[in-house]
């Protein structure tokens, strides 16, 4: 059985999904900083290529997912937690 399949879906929508949600969490996070929003927009794109890189080195694929989706998970629930706004400033 092959193993390359889930491993690109991991790589090209799993590795996007932490790289937005990180984005989306430092954008959240940082109170009314454009240049801290475009950074973390800046590097976005090469923490997806790692994670590609990642996925592709690492022996088992299972606990890349389950990394990533914790990842995932962890920054999704640092936008919810802060207040309405905290962004903005």
């Amino acid at each position: 059985m092959s193993h390359t399949l889930p491993r690109i879906l991991l790589a090209v929508f799993g590795g996007y999904a932490c790289a937005a949600v990180g984005v989306a969490a430092v954008g959240a996070a940082v109170p009314g900083s454009g240049e801290a929003m475009l950074l973390a927009v800046l590097l976005a794109f090469p923490l997806w290529v790692a994670l590609v890189i990642w996925v592709f080195a690492a022996r088992d694929v299972r606990r890349v997912a389950a990394v990533m989706a914790g990842v995932c998970a962890v920054s999704a629930l640092a936008i919810f937690a802060l207040p309405a706004g905290a962004g903005a400033g």
